[in-house]
Parts: C-alpha cells; sequence; structure tokens
C-alpha cells in the first residue's frame, strides 16, 4: 500500500487547515469534502451516459434537473444563488427512491441530509473548494483512483473510516 502523500492529497489537506481555521468541525469538513466529491462524480457519471446515449442515439433521462447537476451550480459566482441550488438539490435527494436506472441513484439519497448540514455553513466559505473539487481530472482510470485515495485522505484526515472499494 503506498503511503506517500500525493500533491492532491496535500492540496485538500491545505484545504482542511483552511476550514479548520474557520472553526468548522472535523465532521462536517468531512461531510463538505465527501459530499461533494460524490456529487461531482456522480454528475461525471451522467454526463458519461448522456454522452453514449446521444452517440447511440437513445432518449436519455437525466437523474437530476439541468439546474440541480453539478456543472450547473458548483461555478455559479453569487452565494444566494448557489445556496438555493443546494437547497433544492437536498430536498429532491430526499425524493429519490433508489429504483432507477442510474447507478448514482442508490447513494445519493443518502447525502441529503449532510448537505443540509453543509448549508449551515455561510456558503462564502465553499466557494473556492467547490471550484477546485470541480477541476479535479475524472477522465481516465488513473485519475478516478486518484480521486477516491483523495476521498480515503480526507476521510483519514478528518477523523473518518477508510472506504474499502472491491
Amino acid at each position: 500500500m503506498n503511503t506517500a502523500v500525493t500533491p492532491l492529497q496535500e492540496t485538500a489537506s491545505q484545504w482542511v487547515a483552511a476550514l479548520n481555521a474557520y472553526e468548522l468541525p472535523d465532521a462536517l469538513i468531512r461531510d463538505l469534502f465527501t459530499t461533494f466529491l460524490l456529487l461531482r462524480w456522480a454528475d461525471h457519471v451522467e454526463a458519461e451516459q448522456e454522452a453514449m446515449a446521444i452517440f447511440e442515439e437513445l432518449a436519455y433521462q437525466p437523474l437530476l434537473p439541468v439546474n440541480l447537476q453539478w456543472r450547473n451550480w458548483s461555478r455559479l459566482d453569487e452565494p444566494r444563488e448557489q445556496a438555493e441550488r443546494l437547497r433544492a438539490l437536498a430536498g429532491l435527494l430526499d425524493d429519490l427512491r433508489g429504483d432507477s436506472t442510474h447507478p448514482a441513484d442508490g447513494y445519493l439519497p443518502l447525502l441529503a441530509a449532510p448537505l443540509r448540514r453543509i448549508l449551515e455553513v455561510n456558503v462564502l466559505y465553499l466557494l473556492d473548494v467547490l471550484r477546485w473539487l470541480g477541476e479535479l481530472p475524472l477522465e481516465t482510470p488513473g485519475e478516478r483512483r486518484e480521486v477516491l485515495a483523495l476521498f480515503d485522505h480526507i476521510l483519514a484526515e478528518t477523523g473518518g473510516p477508510a472506504v474499502t472499494v472491491n
């Protein structure tokens, strides 16, 4: 097992330290990173599925409405608008039943409660973190493994359990 800290993990540690400086508890920082990483990952998977459907000339129904997809709210500069979208997303996630054909439908409903806890934080603290997470590359298997290692690093740094993925 490779225990060397990657540049990506070092940057994440700097973000954790910055958020700690705002006196955010580790549990909330863990919620923030894990929730947004999973939303980012789900958005990437959905974009891939949509692209395949278009290529194959098949109809595609996105799991989330366009305005609540990561790619359409994560780069908003207006904190109030971003907070409104996140509240709407939390409500929608509560309503997902986990019975669609979308791969993310099984775990996205679990993100509603942490998303509500995150919304208790001033959104201004989150804007730069969201931009950074939005720039993480997910195109290749190697990049995805690196983001998964980042996920585990954040859990370890904030006192959460590591995730084992087979």
